[in-house]
């Protein structure tokens, strides 16, 4: 028996649309050097993995604002977004801190 493949189609991929097309919008996707690039239905054009990590000190800071990030800094499924550290136990050169994230 034959094997049959079908490409994505529209209804694959979209759930709900806006009326009147409001959710459209007619785009050129470049190739590189300029060429058109034709794009199948519900292809991923891109993917942000990861960002870079700044630590900066809070004005009104009681410590020396250094931390310790990770390697790698950061996971594959970090979020974007500015973090606060508060330290909920102190201890030299360490401590418990609680991580928390503000809205991007």
């Amino acid at each position: 028996m034959p094997v049959l493949s079908e490409t994505n189609n529209l209804g694959d991929v979209l759930k709900h649309e806006a009326p009147n097309l409001y959710s459209r919008e007619a785009v050129t996707v470049l190739a590189g050097a300029g060429a058109d690039r034709a794009l199948k239905v519900g292809e991923v054009i891109g993917k942000r993995t990861r960002s870079t990590v700044t630590a900066t000190a809070d004005a009104g800071n009681t410590g020396d604002g250094v931390a310790t990030l990770a390697d790698p800094a950061l996971g594959p499924k970090a979020e974007a977004g500015t973090y606060t550290l508060t330290c909920i136990a102190a201890a030299v050169n360490a401590g418990t801190f609680q991580v928390l994230t503000l809205a991007v």
